[in-house]
């Protein structure tokens, strides 16, 4: 896989949505394998165009559904984004057994839907990438730009510091302390403002700017349930 252009195949039988998705798709450099409208022509095109990403609806045509597509799919290095209007719990834990890159909630933002791309490309660059033994211990690594280091506390880009307030480094703190790990907004809340009032806006709103500060930094949205900085 070229690191710069990522084989995206999209499976909506929503025109709209599905010309979005192509657009930002192409907008970022990547390419767009096929547009698919139901599940056998996904599985077909899964198997023939070998992408690396599928964006995948639930509620598609045939008989079978995009969770179901994804059961059936080969395919072990497939990063899956699911797009879908459901928010039922019980649908949200099928789709989350089939371990999913992301989990986007119609109507969707451009931003969703670069996060999510985003996401994915670091998972590709994290199994491809050997660090140098030297700094294995000292440095967590997310990309060949992107690590934290432990001593300094700090998050560094093309060996550059981030710019992070101090609210957004406490925030940082947090999810590497507990990476891997399910962060619910009052666990946040309560680490990075003790005793302070904070509205669970006001935490969405810092996790957002975390994220676009750091569009290669792997904090997945746990739809309903919170937040997980996601480290191999």
């Amino acid at each position: 896989m070229n690191n710069k252009n990522l084989r995206i195949l999209i499976v909506d039988d929503e025109p709209l949505i599905t010309m979005f998705i192509k657009r930002v798709i192409e907008n970022m450099g990547h390419i767009v394998v096929g547009i698919c409208k139901d599940g056998e022509s996904a599985l077909s095109t899964i198997n023939k165009e070998k992408p690396n990403i599928v964006f995948m609806d639930i509620n598609i045509k045939g008989p079978l559904d995009g969770i179901s597509v994804i059961k059936k799919n080969s395919n072990q290095d497939l990063s899956v984004i699911y797009v879908s209007s459901y928010s039922e719990q019980d649908i949200l834990d099928e789709a989350l057994s089939t371990n999913p890159t992301n989990y986007l909630i119609k109507p969707i933002k451009e931003e969703d839907v670069k996060i999510a791309i985003t996401l994915a490309k670091q998972k590709f660059q994290k199994q491809n990438y050997k660090p140098k033994k030297n700094i294995e211990k000292k440095h967590l690594i997310f990309s060949e730009e992107l690590y934290y280091d432990y001593d300094l506390k700090e998050l560094f880009l093309k060996k550059t510091p981030v710019a992070l307030s101090m609210t957004e480094k406490k925030m940082l703190d947090i999810f590497i302390r507990n990476k891997n790990i399910n962060l619910s907004i009052d666990m946040i809340r309560d680490d990075t403002w003790k005793d302070k009032k904070v509205s669970d806006s006001t935490i969405r709103d810092h996790i957002s700017n975390l994220r676009k500060k750091n569009p290669l930094l792997p904090i997945q949205t746990n739809f309903g349930r919170g937040y997980t900085l996601v480290v191999n």
